[in-house]
């Protein structure tokens, strides 16, 4: 149950990055002159990394888990966690695209 704990909150850690981005609004970004490659860049990462989770849950397992020195098969419940985080990143990385 823990670990379920830690991966929702790394996921609402990415939600409050992705909603601090569009914080600034776009009267102080055009002042600043940023281009907003930082919006786009976060967009990105969130769904190459919820496509990755989504279609390789036992990989992304293996980056995070597999390298210990217990070498175990990753539990079902974890995949299916994996596969849930990866279906959550791209719907953010899909909200932040378009309402940021």
């Amino acid at each position: 149950m823990r670990r379920v704990i830690l991966w929702l909150m790394g996921g609402a850690a990415l939600l409050s990055l992705c909603a601090c981005q569009g914080a600034g609004g776009g009267a102080s970004q055009a002042a600043s002159g940023q281009d907003g490659s930082g919006h786009l860049l976060l967009v990105a990462f969130l769904l190459i990394v919820g496509i990755f989770y989504l279609i390789s849950p036992k990989s992304a397992w293996q980056m995070s888990h597999g390298w210990k020195p217990k070498r175990t098969e990753p539990p079902a419940r974890m995949l299916k966690i994996n596969r849930v985080l990866g279906g959550v990143f791209i719907v953010i990385g899909i909200l932040c695209f378009f309402f940021l």
